[in-house]
């Protein structure tokens, strides 16, 4: 009987970052599996004004985003939604 494959975590590196308006942060995931379950995660952000995030983790800060701001960035497991990891980003 061949074993089920599963995601055991997801975490995400650097968990904390704080940067400037204008910059580009760059994230990890690390997906943690049993049994070759697919690695793959879908990175969402809230809808904030000026911040986007590309399918490879790296989120863009406009230059036009205020101090004091923070996004909180999920990585969810593709394999199984139910598990996901998170990273806040502050902008100073």
């Amino acid at each position: 009987i061949p074993a089920t494959p599963s995601v055991t975590s997801v975490t995400i590196n650097p968990s904390t970052v704080t940067t400037s308006a204008g910059s580009v942060v760059g994230l990890v995931a690390t997906v943690v599996t049993e049994n070759f379950a697919p690695q793959a995660v879908n990175w969402t952000i809230p809808e904030i004004t000026g911040v986007s995030i590309d399918n490879m983790g790296v989120v863009s800060i406009a230059p036009e985003v205020t101090s004091g701001t923070e996004i909180v960035v999920t990585a969810t497991s593709v394999f199984d939604d139910s598990v996901s990891g998170t990273a806040t980003i502050t902008v100073a």
